[in-house]
């Protein structure tokens, strides 16, 4: 009995060596911003130290490095294979406002502004890199090859009120829909801000799309993060009825969305995957501290610790918490978020929560018990591959 015990001991060991999934978490050491992450999550564009940078293979690169960069200019956004970067630049009229937008590309930069003026100033990039959206005077645009396109607002399209200001957020990885927030002023509020979406030609405000509506769809605050997958099809952001009770609210390929209200989670969504069915941000769980949250279709929202030790088995260092994730890429592989050392402070985290079985090497008891299990039963049968999806 104790023999046959210390073998299936052994081959427990074997076939989990074998069938774990890989997950890496990693503390980067400095404080920053997240701004950008390419589709397969190996180049992330962020800011820290004053400057700009893209962070690969935990290397930083300074943009100012770049050939062909602006001298004094900002950095807003990334194309998803990481070649394409959309920023503002600051002119010598405008030394410090940074409102003239363009776009780098190996080693060429182009400038938006139609007759070398300031302006327009750049707000999002397409995941192709071929369109960015943004505001100037006369508005918000879309622009691609040279053609701006007026997007329009929601009072033009015949909501009650005056427009305050507008923003976009987000674009689809082609470029032909947009998300953001009209701020409008009207008989229920001063400067409500609504979330929105563009898509060819027409603009949707997308509370009217929730079931149920938000708590109070004219008052709640879209608290300026709001996503989009590539494809354009699923929108997600936060509403909120408090300024301390944060839902997340989706908009589902069917153009039907709903608002996640439930007690136990107060959820705001920061970014989300190519096929809109990750989301990253902050979760308030009912009971606990709130953190880093990471949300799924089939396991709804969940602090990013825990995914990472009940899927993983990895643990985040003693002495941190996952104050929020801000990232996510397109295979939805990939975080990017900030923590808090226990001390005070805060630094940035990268964690790969799923990736191609671990395969290490097998010792020679564990290739032995392996060759003995294959010539028993004449059959091996691996074990599902553990996800968090």
């Amino acid at each position: 009995m104790r023999a046959r015990w210390s073998m299936a001991l052994v081959l427990a060991q074997v076939v989990t060596a074998l069938t774990a999934s890989a997950a890496d978490f990693t503390l980067l050491g400095y404080f920053g911003t997240p701004l950008s992450i390419s589709d397969d999550g190996k180049v992330v564009l962020l800011y820290t130290s004053s400057a700009y940078y893209l962070l690969e293979d935990g290397v930083l690169t300074p943009l100012s490095s770049l050939p062909g960069w602006p001298a004094d200019a900002q950095a807003v956004d990334m194309s998803g294979d990481g070649q394409v970067i959309a920023g503002n630049a600051a002119t010598p009229a405008r030394p410090y406002a940074y409102d003239e937008g363009f776009i780098w590309s190996g080693g060429v930069t182009t400038y938006l502004a139609i007759d070398g003026t300031a302006g327009p100033y750049v707000d999002a990039l397409s995941g192709d890199g071929g369109t960015v959206a943004g505001r100037d005077a006369g508005g918000l645009y879309s622009w691609s090859a040279g053609t701006f396109t007026p997007l329009q607002s929601i009072v033009d399209a015949g909501f009650p009120g005056s427009l305050f200001s507008a923003r976009v957020l987000d674009v689809s990885h082609d470029g032909s829909v947009a998300v953001g927030y009209n701020k409008v002023t009207n008989n229920h509020c001063y400067q409500c801000d609504w979330a929105v979406r563009w898509d060819g030609g027409s603009v949707t405000k997308l509370d009217d799309l929730l079931v149920p509506p938000p708590p109070n769809p004219d008052v709640s605050e879209l608290m300026r993060t709001l996503v989009l997958s590539d494809d354009g099809l699923v929108a997600a952001g936060t509403v909120r009825a408090t300024p301390t009770e944060p839902h997340h609210f989706r908009i589902d390929p069917t153009g039907v969305g709903y608002v996640d209200d439930t007690a136990d989670c107060a959820c705001a969504v920061q970014d989300i995957s190519r096929d809109g069915s990750r989301m990253v941000g902050r979760i308030t769980p009912s009971s606990g501290a709130p953190g880093a949250g990471l949300w799924d279709l089939a396991n709804g929202p969940r602090l990013v610790t825990d995914v990472l030790l009940d899927d993983f088995g990895v643990a985040v260092p003693a002495g941190y918490d996952l104050l929020r994730g801000y990232l996510i890429s397109a295979d939805g592989r990939t975080l990017v978020g900030r923590a808090t050392p226990t001390g005070g402070g805060a630094e940035l985290w990268i964690a790969t929560l799923e990736g191609p079985p671990a395969v290490p090497a097998l010792t020679p008891l564990g290739g032995a018990a392996l060759a003995l299990l294959v010539g028993t039963t004449g059959a091996w049968t691996t074990a599902r591959r553990r996800s968090p999806a």
